[in-house]
């Protein structure tokens, strides 16, 4: 497992994202979503998710204190590597266009992704080759 921790600086967002993750890390993923203050329905269903040790899933949970865990599990290829992190990119945009009434459409959406990908590729770019 690889950890990355950044700020997305317009939004004062914070993010932990987990990468190639199995089922080994569970603890490790649960306790910080506690202490996002994620309801025990959210940590019961990572946990379910992430024990069954399934190749190319994920996970974005995002708390009212705009952080946001994001967990991406081994994968079976980089195109799945890829397809899975799009995913929980997509999640956490999403997260934060409606905390701040961000038309997904517009422009404003559309940058916040663009920056996302930026903020995550340094780490991103070593599971996107063979």
């Amino acid at each position: 497992m690889e950890l990355q921790e950044f700020t997305i600086p317009k939004y004062n967002w914070d993010v932990c994202a987990y990468y190639y993750t199995d089922g080994y890390d569970v603890e490790t993923i649960i306790s910080k979503m506690k202490e996002m203050g994620a309801k025990k329905v959210y940590t019961e269903d990572a946990r379910e998710n992430m024990e069954k040790d399934n190749l190319n899933t994920g996970i974005c949970y995002s708390s009212p204190s705009k952080q946001t865990i994001i967990v991406i599990a081994k994968t079976s290829s980089p195109d799945e590597f890829m397809s899975s992190l799009a995913h929980e990119q997509k999640h956490l945009c999403s997260h934060i266009e409606q905390f701040y009434d961000i038309d997904s459409f517009s422009e404003e959406a559309a940058y916040l992704a663009g920056n996302v990908a930026k903020l995550m590729f340094p780490v991103a770019k070593k599971y996107l080759t063979t």
